[in-house]
């Protein structure tokens, strides 16, 4: 069983030497969602997320006694009560901004890089194969994608 999680998991991060930008889109991304997820667990107990109204006595005295949802009323307070809050908060944004970034980057770089049209059987999903049966007859096994290129054409 090791074996087999070993073996799918060099599948999955196998990376083309030639194309570097995309590996490192793809690292950005995931990294970045990891401090996504890191900050938001740190700020869950902090937000409240209601829509109910209150009026707002906290720390920050220019909306002082106006009325505000209390998601708003508690995220002033993360930024303004809280140690760190307003540090975590923006954490929390950038990494995020950051995280949609590098994922749109990484897709355009493999859509233009042609990366999809490489191994036809290595990039179709699993939803899209039949289930295995015998040739000619219903379920011939794995959904073939032509590719739409010569094997020894170039990729650009």
């Amino acid at each position: 069983m090791g074996q087999f999680i070993k073996a799918a998991f060099r599948r999955l991060v196998r990376a083309d030497p030639s194309d570097r930008w995309a590996a490192a889109f793809g690292r950005i991304a995931v990294y970045s969602f990891a401090v996504t997820v890191v900050t938001g667990v740190l700020l869950l107990p902090f937000f409240q997320p209601s829509m109910a109204p209150v009026v707002y006595h906290g720390s920050y005295r220019k909306l002082d006694g106006l009325t505000m949802s209390r998601a708003f009323a508690s995220a002033l307070h993360v930024s303004f009560d809280v140690r760190g809050g307003l540090l975590i908060r923006q954490v929390h944004h950038w990494s995020a901004d950051l995280f949609v970034a590098a994922v749109c980057l990484r897709l355009i770089r493999v859509f233009f890089g042609g990366r999809f049209h490489r191994d036809p059987r290595a990039n179709s999903s699993p939803l899209a194969r039949r289930p295995a049966g015998r040739p000619g007859r219903a379920g011939g096994g794995p959904l073939q994608v032509p590719s739409r290129r010569s094997a020894g054409e170039p990729v650009w």
